[in-house]
């Protein structure tokens, strides 16, 4: 539009503000029944006419204008109009259509578009108003940018990733608009379904059971949410999050974000020459899926990832063939690993799958190419399509992009992949084994296709699974460091000696597989003379392997050895003694003529990382750490930083698991959880326990520096222990014991501890003695000392198979297989 000067009028409006009524609309703030009578609620109608106003801001006269104090007249009548609907009331979005015709017809045709904003103070529970905004040209039935909106909802969550932000919830202040591209009827049709109560319950108890650490994360999360709610495919969804409190000389920071899920998926790529203008600088999060079923698989897979982390040899075999000679790679963050079924040819071993996030300045041909070269080494042989083989890496996205080599006139079959690059990969959203590894890396991922998220896909594929379908089970390898060649390379990857299917570790989006044996027994072995329980009892190597032997008859799955005492006040001892302790009986169990012992699984209870080598190279195969790398310092001090870095390259070298115990130093000190308080109510009203806060919070901490980053611990090598006994007092213990599968809770947004196999240690503890020691009546019930709480022992190991614990740390391995059996039997 422009005026006959040549001057831009296309800025030229007049608005009226806030026009208030009191009128019986449908919308409501409760699930009540208002289709027989409208509720009697306040209305605010906002006005917005754009035309050209030249001629009238030349001349004064107001013959060329509008008439805004008619116009609110035009709009009154029709609100009056409307109070005479009590039979069945009015939809917001009918009174705006109404108001916008009848502002037409009382205006002359040089109006261009006539806006009308309808605010609903009461018909939302929470936030300050909702309503809609919808916009009509003159001459035209089609939508212009009709809105409906949410404005200022008030919420509070833990959002931030300062230490102080992770402790009480802030403020936060969000808009929501939706708007939605379908013709006028439809959007008749959508705005008696549209549900701004429903939107709001759903993001308030998201957002406030939630714990991101970027407003930008949690923006993305909440557009999300809302778009699973909506569900067309038609709605573009924008998000505007202020956080007040962040700035202390500003209002707030806001961060906006709109997204849809668009039907039309977006134009691929076309040839290898549309990748090569990346700049050599740029860095693109790369997702990747491995699979194995020939060999071991576990090395198989383990020896891939080596290579994608020192790719020196590959890229030498393939370097004529890359777009970018001076790309780089790096291997950031590792899945969980499952062991599945085969698809497609079932006549097969089952595999084992995880996936892996990159971070590379290649092109995605090149990481293809890469892949491929990586599978031909670790020993990869041409074979049936689908069929079996030593090593499987496939590229499942590139950032957003979408890149597909065929040719054009051949992307509808999927039988001509070979040699090929088709990203996001074509069958994702039909493999669960690849789906579910994903979701644990980056569940919000949205297919730049379709907008659907790793979430919603993963969701979509559970939801037409049948119930003969074998599920997919979380497994935890076992390394035997004695198979290391030590030629200082890394790829020397060790043997798998065993390993563990889990059944009871938390998993998305399914439910708990408890079918036979479920919870695992871990035996314990002090070769000490002064552990709480048993000090002194297994001192001598005889005393030692019998105890072994005794435990493996009665059916334990892991003996883990000690040889420093952890209990409050146990005397110090030299990192040589507690060596000559426990390596002479892990070599001797390795030497065993009884096969059964000489392959039993054997942890290493250490916090120094010499000790650990040393038990490792002996033939144990996990580390067992009660401070979970960061030695017995609290708060930590400089030296913890290089006792962690030692432990974790132990772990990574000899590729053995780990079990990172949370814990504040001396194990009777430091058991003040009061500033966790402040964390409010969960989602779905729980209370919220302070010390399981804690522990997610400060163990979650040093879990996800073990396993993101450049030389990441895989994430399968570790496994959780809350340190019941260690820094707590009684209530928390039980509070531990109860709420234990709260700690590992893959539903809990945010929760950096969210399905890690969880093992607790309760046998025996002193908090234990403390309960049956309590008065009964008048009379006393006299304390007990350790080796007779195995009774009390067998409550807290029936509560922890209750709350799907995957192990159990005991001493009497014998008759707590017997409560786990029983405890088993009623829970499944």
């Amino acid at each position: 539009m422009s005026s006959k000067d040549g001057l831009s009028t296309s800025g030229d409006h007049i608005r009226i503000h806030g026009l208030s009524f009191s009128l019986p609309l449908q919308e409501s703030a409760w699930s009540v029944d208002v289709t027989s009578k409208g509720v009697l609620q306040p209305v605010r109608v906002s006005l917005d006419v754009a035309l050209d106003l030249s001629e009238t801001g030349s001349s004064d006269n107001l013959t060329s204008s509008v008439d805004y104090s008619h116009i609110s007249t035009v709009v009154q009548n029709i609100c009056s109009e409307s109070k005479r609907v009590w039979s069945t009331g009015v939809r917001a979005y009918d009174l705006a259509n109404e108001i916008v015709d009848a502002c037409f017809s009382a205006t002359h045709r040089d109006v261009e578009c006539i806006s009308v904003e309808l605010e609903l103070p009461k018909a939302i529970l929470l936030a300050e108003s909702c309503g809609i905004k919808i916009s009509r040209r003159c001459n035209s039935e089609k939508s212009q940018d009709d809105v409906f909106f949410i404005h200022r909802l008030p919420l509070t969550t833990i959002i931030g990733v300062l230490p102080h932000e992770r402790k009480r919830k802030q403020p936060l202040i969000i808009n929501l608009f939706f708007k939605n591209a379908n013709g006028k009827k439809r959007l008749q049709e959508y705005s008696r379904r549209f549900d701004p109560g429903g939107i709001e319950q759903l993001i308030s108890d998201f957002v406030q059971a939630s714990s991101f650490h970027t407003l930008e994360a949690l923006t993305s999360a909440v557009v999300d949410e809302c778009l699973e709610f909506l569900g067309d495919q038609k709605w573009l969804v924008t998000a505007a999050i202020c956080k007040p409190a962040a700035l202390t000389m500003a209002a707030a920071p806001e961060v906006v974000l709109s997204r849809s899920r668009s039907p039309f998926p977006q134009t691929p790529l076309s040839d290898s020459s549309s990748t090569r203008s990346r700049s050599s600088s740029t860095r693109t999060v790369v997702a990747l899926a491995l699979g194995a079923n020939v060999g071991d698989r576990f090395r198989n897979i383990e020896l891939a990832l080596r290579y994608l982390e020192n790719p020196e040899p590959i890229l030498v075999e393939v370097r004529k063939n890359l777009d970018n000679m001076e790309g780089d790679l790096r291997v950031v963050e590792t899945s969980f690993l499952y062991e599945t079924s085969p698809m497609y040819v079932v006549n097969q071993p089952s595999f084992i799958n995880c996936a892996c996030l990159l971070e590379t300045t290649f092109s995605a041909l090149d990481i293809l190419r890469i892949a491929k070269a990586i599978e031909n080494r670790v020993g990869r042989q041409k074979s049936e399509r689908f069929g079996p083989r030593a090593v499987d890496v496939d590229v499942i996205s590139f950032g957003i992009e979408i890149i597909d080599t065929r040719p054009e006139g051949k992307r509808d079959s999927l039988d001509n992949l070979e040699g090929q690059l088709v990203v996001p990969h074509p069958r994702l959203q039909e493999r669960e084994f690849v789906l579910r590894p994903l979701h644990d890396l980056m569940p919000r991922w949205a297919h730049p296709s379709t907008g659907l998220t790793v979430d919603t896909m993963l969701r979509k594929l559970v939801a037409r699974k049948s119930e003969n379908e074998a599920p997919m089970l979380k497994v935890i390898p076992f390394s035997n460091a004695l198979t290391l060649k030590e030629d200082g390379t890394p790829y020397d990857v060790p043997s798998t000696l065993s390993y563990w299917t889990l059944r009871n570790s938390a998993v998305h989006n399914s439910s708990s597989i408890r079918q036979g044996k479920a919870t695992l027994i871990m035996g314990t072995l002090n070769a000490t003379p002064d552990s709480f329980s048993d000090g002194g009892k297994h001192l001598s190597l005889v005393d030692a392997l019998k105890y072994a032997e005794d435990a493996i008859r009665d059916g334990v799955d892991i003996i883990d050895i000690g040889g420093y005492s952890t209990r409050p006040g146990a005397a110090v001892v030299s990192t040589e003694d507690e060596i000559s302790r426990v390596v002479p009986i892990i070599k001797a169990i390795r030497a065993s003529d009884n096969e059964l012992l000489k392959c039993v699984l054997i942890s290493i209870d250490t916090f120094r990382w010499e000790v650990a080598e040393a038990a490792i190279l002996a033939g144990a195969n996990v580390i067992n750490d009660v401070y979970a790398f960061s030695g017995p310092q609290y708060p930590t001090t400089p030296t913890t930083e290089a006792a962690y870095s030692e432990m974790k390259r132990i772990a990574r070298k000899t590729n053995v698991p780990v079990i990172m115990m949370h814990s504040r130093g001396d194990a009777g000190s430091n058991k003040d959880y009061s500033l966790f308080t402040a964390f409010g109510p969960s989602k779905g009203g729980k209370t919220v326990v302070p010390v399981l806060q804690a522990i997610k919070l400060e163990l979650g901490t040093k879990v996800m520096k073990a396993t993101e980053g450049s030389g990441c611990l895989r994430r399968w090598q570790v496994i959780v222990d809350p340190g019941i006994g260690f820094s707590k007092s009684e209530a928390d213990n039980l509070a531990i014991l109860r709420h234990a599968h709260d700690l590992v809770d893959v539903e809990q947004s945010g929760n950096p501890l969210a399905g890690y196999p969880l093992l607790i240690g309760a046998s025996r503890k002193s908090f234990l003695g403390s309960v049956i020691a309590r008065s009964k009546g008048n009379a006393e019930v006299a304390s007990r000392p350790a080796s007779e709480r195995d009774f009390a022992t067998a409550a807290a190991v029936a509560c922890a198979v209750q709350q799907k614990v995957d192990i159990l740390r005991v001493h009497n391995v014998r008759g707590m297989v017997d409560a786990v059996k029983v405890s088993e039997a009623i829970w499944n």
